[in-house]
């Protein structure tokens, strides 16, 4: 695998594309969006995540920038504390089990991250079509521009326009698609199947 293109700017496309390069894959992302920011306010990250952070090298400086609990306080609305539950820690005795932080700051860290891996991030640009090449997926963009792809990974979100671009590919190869709890499913279908 020499080229992957990976579809949204966000946590899940940033970590794919930082796994890739880490790798020696040359990757590229685009992101839709024209601001390049998270969206939400916090996010709060148990061990396992963070031991997949670890593989990354990602885990120290998130830990760094991140408030670290070993308990949750469990809150009603107004504030009165109902319960508290204890976090379990898979890491290490060293490692916190549940830290949290501003969705900025975990961008900040993945963006450093993809920086320093010279991967590059085209925004306000997305998918727009694709179609299978010659032992690749050739890839159209909403600028106008075109690219080919030995991977691409659908990373946009809950309004993925990849599902929608991918579904249709899949059809045109007589691949049955199916989709549950937000992923989409493929096989193939033999030649005589109609759709």
């Amino acid at each position: 695998m020499n080229r992957v293109l990976i579809v949204g700017g966000g946590p899940a496309g940033m970590t794919a594309a930082i796994a890739l390069a880490r790798r020696g894959v040359r990757c590229e992302i685009v992101e839709l969006s024209e601001a390049w920011r998270p969206a939400g306010i916090g996010i709060g990250l148990q061990s396992p995540p963070m031991r997949a952070l670890r593989e990354l090298d990602l885990l120290s400086p998130l830990q760094a920038r991140s408030w670290h609990h070993a308990v949750i306080d469990m809150m009603r609305r107004d504030g009165v504390k109902v319960a508290e539950m204890s976090q379990m820690n898979v890491l290490g005795p060293e490692d916190p089990p549940f830290v949290t932080m501003s969705r900025m700051m975990l961008h900040e860290v993945l963006e450093e991250r993809l920086r320093s891996l010279d991967v590059p991030v085209r925004l306000g640009t997305t998918v727009s079509a694709m179609s299978e090449g010659d032992g690749a997926v050739d890839v159209m963009f909403t600028d106008g521009s075109a690219g080919s792809y030995d991977l691409v990974v659908g990373a946009d979100g809950v309004h993925s326009t990849m599902r929608a671009c991918s579904c249709r590919m899949l059809r045109s190869l007589r691949t049955r698609v199916r989709s549950s709890g937000g992923s989409t499913y493929a096989s193939r279908t033999s030649s005589s199947a109609t759709r």
